[in-house]
């Protein structure tokens, strides 16, 4: 074949290399999962295993990359202006108060087990 290209060098094509996750399991699966779920997420073990699944165009890419720091723009200046005209503050206390009306509704059985 004369237009075939050597692509054994090609960092895309290589595997992704991570070192091993370990996560203590102290009898509590449920537990020991969810520190699992947050290594790999920490690490970003499937981020990386999602970007290199397909090839992504050089102008695909800067397209995502533009739009994304747009988003990131726009959302911190819509979260000043909240802050600045005061919204932000009533939404973090409405929040906290029913966070606080949540815990104080259930049973009392519910609330002295221990997890």
């Amino acid at each position: 074949m004369k237009n075939s290209v050597d692509r054994s060098n090609d960092p895309k094509l290589e595997p992704v290399q991570c070192l091993p996750l370990e996560v203590k399991v102290y009898n509590n699966f449920d537990a020991a999962f969810k520190a699992f779920r947050a290594v790999v997420q920490k690490d970003r073990v499937l981020s990386l295993y999602k970007e290199r699944q397909f090839y992504e165009k050089p102008s695909q890419k800067k397209r995502r990359k533009k739009a994304e720091c747009i988003r990131k723009l726009n959302e911190l200046d819509l979260k000043q202006k909240r802050i600045l005209s005061g919204e932000f503050e009533k939404d973090k206390k409405r929040k906290e108060k029913k966070k606080q009306d949540k815990n104080t509704s259930r049973p009392q059985s519910y609330n002295s087990e221990s997890r």
